[in-house]
């Protein structure tokens, strides 16, 4: 009976054994399922009242996520059954915030102390001070640790965000200003926001929506009216928060980022009187035979909105062939001026237009591209004349040529300036190369030369010095002549020049006058600097030359062809060059010449005789 009893005893006395055993890392724990143990140096072991406990990380999930037990009095069996997302307080976002930046750091110092934090805000207090008592008095730095953690939080997480604005010009520009403040009431930088302003008006970007991040300065947002009414300002950002998880007991770890929003901003704005039109040419060079485009945009200053449904048909002039010097020589519509007297007025100064364009636009297509045509509301495209000269537009918003709705809006004709420099273009020349060398073969020590024809050169090229506020540079007054040695079995088969090398090599390059007409190259011929040009072919294989230039604001680029056969020169050693075969005339020839050789001999011999 006594050992009946005592085999009892060792059996009962084993299974608490074991029962203890099974306790989980950070609270009493059973079975693992879902969730995984906690990684090494990521928690405190510690005994008391003869159990086993963890202080930090208790469980892993399998998105990297680190669980921490709430309920020290309670087990785990590393089930999850449900999961919720905790009210956001002041203590949810604090806790996220370390629980999420600390996650892939192996520190149990640290970690323990976010688990203290988490059983002081979350646990039975009653239960768990003796636990916080102890643990303090085990591991040194602990409260410390928990202290900073706990203001270090306070600092960094976003407790609020501010909205406010400002006007900057009366009722149709302002601005709004955001500000991410912590728990402290300090400014806090770092987060990211998304303003949405709903109503007539728009951000600087002509859009309604902007994303930004805050600044420890209130980040400004300049706003401006599109129409009259009311306006709302709607500033949404994220912030972290806590999610439980409920096992056999309850966890805590972060949930992905939740969207917030700041208090809805609500305003009035009123838009401006009197359309204003502007445009720019879509490209500032434009090439011989190419298209003229024009960006034309309507926007309505400060106190008016779009009439509703209302479109503007706007008119377009084009001015081609104007000299460089006239750049600058600005012609303003007098006040009140109608389009039609304008365009007048201009043609007494001798500017007719050679082009015309038109376009709609509207409150939803407030800019758009025009092209230039040849006829007022025609339909053939315009070609650049190519002839090297600026070319310029005027556009109006004709109040005669507009609807019933959209003429009431107007006092008058809205019409921009001639010569604006954002309206003016250049018609770059187009040039044509032609040349030949002198001779097509030449033996080493000869010296070879080429004749070259440009043609394209606007005639007054090299005298305009440029214009800085119209965006033109000078013309630039030299082209170049350039001979390449190619070695004999490298016949030049490419458009472009090669790179030096073994097998080619650059001779030298000579200046001439980038002006239309003939130059002669080599022979002692002058370049652009009066200098005398001799090319002597030193060793056999292929002489080339290519002419180029670089083009300037009113001349298209253009260069030769280094595969040209006109424009190369075969070089041999002289005992290379052979004497041209002709079958019987070429027999016949030097049989002439042999017998005349022989005659002349002959008497030489009978003079000497006598």
């Amino acid at each position: 009976m006594n050992a009946m009893k005592q085999r009892s005893l060792a059996i009962l006395v084993s299974m608490v054994l074991a029962l203890i055993m099974v306790v989980a890392a950070g609270c009493p724990t059973a079975q693992a399922a879902q969730l995984e143990k906690a990684r090494a140096g990521t928690y405190y072991p510690y005994t008391l009242d003869g159990r086993e406990y963890t202080i930090g990380v208790s469980a892993r999930g399998t998105q990297g996520h680190n669980y921490y037990c709430r309920q020290i009095a309670m087990e785990t069996d590393y089930i999850t059954t449900d999961s919720v997302i905790m009210a956001s307080d002041d203590t949810s976002r604090r806790l996220a915030w370390l629980i999420n930046g600390n996650r892939l750091k192996t520190d149990a110092l640290l970690h323990a102390a976010i688990g203290v934090l988490v059983h002081r805000s979350y646990d039975d207090q009653t239960v768990w001070s003796r636990h916080e008592t102890y643990l303090f008095g085990t591991y040194a730095g602990l409260e410390q640790k928990v202290n900073e953690l706990w203001k270090e939080a306070a600092a960094n997480v976003c407790d609020s965000m501010i909205v406010t604005r400002e006007n900057t010009k009366g009722l149709s520009e302002g601005d709004v200003n955001i500000m991410a403040r912590n728990a402290n009431g300090d400014s806090l930088a770092g987060i990211r926001f998304t303003a949405v302003i709903s109503g007539p008006a728009v951000f600087d970007n002509d859009k309604a929506k902007v994303t930004g991040v805050t600044a420890k300065e209130a980040q400004r947002l300049h706003w401006k009216a599109t129409g009259s009414g009311d306006v709302n300002v709607q500033v949404t950002y994220k912030r972290l928060a806590l999610e439980q998880a409920t096992t056999a007991q309850q966890m805590v770890t972060f949930d992905d980022q939740t969207q917030y929003s700041a208090d809805l901003l609500t305003f009035d704005v009123v838009m401006p009187t009197h359309p204003r039109i502007s445009t720019t040419v879509a490209s500032k060079q434009v090439d011989a035979g190419q298209e003229v485009r024009d960006t034309v945009r309507l926007d309505m200053p400060e106190g008016q909105t779009w009439p509703e449904d209302a479109a503007y048909q706007a008119t377009g002039w084009y001015f081609d062939g104007l000299e460089g010097g006239r750049l600058g020589q600005r012609i303003v519509p007098d006040d009140g001026e109608d389009a039609q007297t304008f365009i007048a007025r201009l043609a007494v100064a001798g500017y007719t237009p050679s082009a015309y364009g038109s376009i709609t636009l509207n409150a939803q297509q407030p800019q758009r591209e025009a092209l230039a045509v040849t006829q007022p509301s025609g339909s053939t495209a315009y070609a650049a004349r190519g002839d090297g000269g600026f070319g310029t537009w005027v556009w109006a918003i004709e109040r005669d040529l507009q609807t019933d709705a959209v003429k009431r809006t107007l006092e008058g004709d809205v019409v921009s300036a001639f010569l604006d420099a954002e309206e003016t273009n250049v018609n770059r020349a187009r040039l044509e190369v032609r040349s030949k060398a002198d001779r097509q073969t030449a033996t080493i020590g000869q010296e070879i030369s080429d004749s070259i024809t440009v043609s394209g050169f606007p005639d007054d090229h090299g005298t305009f010095s440029g214009n800085e506020d119209y965006g033109f540079g000078a013309d630039t007054p030299y082209a170049q002549v350039s001979v390449w040695w190619a070695a004999d079995d490298c016949e030049p088969d490419a458009h472009e020049e090669p790179g030096e090398d073994d097998n080619h090599r650059l001779i030298g390059t000579w200046d001439y006058p980038a002006v239309s007409g003939t130059f002669r190259v080599g022979d002692g011929e002058k370049d652009a600097h009066g200098n005398p040009v001799h090319i002597s072919a030193q060793q056999s294989g292929w002489y080339v030359f290519v002419w180029k230039y670089e083009g300037d604001s009113r001349v298209g680029a253009a260069t030769s062809s280094y595969a040209d056969e006109l424009e190369r020169v075969r070089v041999v050693a002289a005992d290379e060059m052979q004497m041209p075969k002709t079958g019987s005339s070429f027999m016949l020839a030097l049989g002439i010449v042999v017998a005349a050789l022989a005659t002349g001999a002959f008497m030489l011999f009978a003079v000497q005789r006598r």
